[in-house]
């Protein structure tokens, strides 16, 4: 895992403070060490994979795991 930024929209005034929405847009994600990779296709069903392929971010899958 490792931490990123998300980009945060506006929120209604008072609402939360601007210290508030950038915790709010931090989170921990998973990324792969490709030296480390065995090709088990785990990463590739369990990232969020279904909601790229959902909302078509990418044309293909980011670990494409083949057998020989």
């Amino acid at each position: 895992m490792r931490p990123i930024q998300l980009a945060t929209g506006p929120a209604p005034e008072g609402t939360f403070s601007p210290e508030e929405i950038e915790q709010m847009g931090r989170i921990l994600a998973p990324f792969g060490k490709v030296g480390a990779c065995v090709g088990c296709g785990l990463r590739e069903d369990r990232c969020h994979s279904a909601w790229i392929g959902q909302h078509k971010l990418l044309k293909r899958s980011a670990v494409v795991v083949q057998s020989l």
